[in-house]
């Protein structure tokens, strides 16, 4: 079964990706932004900021309240990013509906659109959370959070989070002093619209898979690549057999054989001319192996 994931335009509900949210919009504004200006104008080292923006760094809520002065931002976005700040921080099933409702009665539009829909987004955005949920169902794995962290070179911390928006998403079921489990079926996840998650896991992936082509010999990866000319009454034909193409190697996972490694897979296909309306349309191909 395919579990099919909208991903819906919805409030920000992590005090990073409101963050990013105002550094992207601060950004459209003046393309000629950065983020070591963004940071110098904050008053912050640009490596800081990297690293909080990224999940490898905490921030205090005395540095929000400081970015909150620096940038303007007004009375209510403060306590908005001083609540998403509180709330990743929160250690207690209490601590985190009161700082919910706390964000509902601030912003009321976040009322009823959070649980299911903002989970997705940071499952998506952080490229760890679907490889964890994989690697909880890989039997001969040694389970434990640090195991997991050392697996997949995160933080502890982060993989405890992680765990939560997904138990969250009910893609996985969290048990008190046992292993994790695996929800049943298949989770496929598209966006009919221009999506910042989904643009940040892909790139994250991607990098990932370049990092391996230095890491990794032939024998551990898959590397290939197709050129090829197309007519754009092709590309649904094309987009199915790389979908089917997908479902094949997910059936080959499922045979459940010993393993103690999680892999991605990618498939792109995407225009590389600058004007297709100048390029040939006969099919012609050039394989690069």
């Amino acid at each position: 079964m395919k579990n099919e994931v909208k991903t819906p335009e919805i409030p920000v509900q992590s005090y990073r990706s409101f963050l990013r949210e105002i550094l992207i919009e601060k950004q459209r504004k003046n393309p000629q932004l950065s983020l070591r200006s963004f940071a110098k104008t904050i008053g912050i080292q640009s490596s800081f900021l990297s690293m909080v923006l990224n999940g490898k760094r905490d921030l205090s809520e005395e540095t929000a309240a400081l970015i909150s002065e620096k940038i303007g931002l007004s009375e209510q976005d403060a306590q908005k990013l001083n609540l998403l700040l509180r709330l990743a921080k929160a250690v207690t099933v209490t601590q985190r509906s009161q700082l919910l409702s706390d964000l509902e009665r601030l912003d009321p539009a976040t009322k009823g659109r959070r649980d299911l829909a903002v989970e997705q987004f940071k499952a998506i955005s952080e490229w760890y959370h679907l490889p964890l949920q994989v690697l909880i169902d890989v039997e001969d794995f040694d389970w434990s959070d640090e195991n997991a962290a050392k697996a997949l070179g995160i933080s502890v911390h982060e993989v405890r989070e992680a765990l939560e928006r997904l138990a969250a998403l009910e893609l996985i079921e969290l048990r008190p002093g046992k292993r994790p489990v695996k929800a049943e079926g298949r989770l496929m996840i598209e966006s009919p619209f221009k999506s910042e998650a989904l643009r940040r896991y892909h790139t994250q992936m991607l990098g990932k898979g370049i990092e391996s082509l230095t890491t990794q010999t032939p024998e551990e990866r898959f590397t290939g690549t197709l050129n090829l000319a197309l007519d754009e009454s092709q590309l649904k034909a094309a987009r199915q057999v790389m979908k089917s193409a997908m479902d094949q190697l997910l059936s080959i996972a499922e045979r459940r054989a010993p393993s103690k490694r999680v892999y991605h897979a990618s498939f792109n296909l995407f225009d590389l001319t600058q004007n297709p309306k100048t390029t040939s349309k006969t099919k012609k191909k050039e394989k690069n192996s």
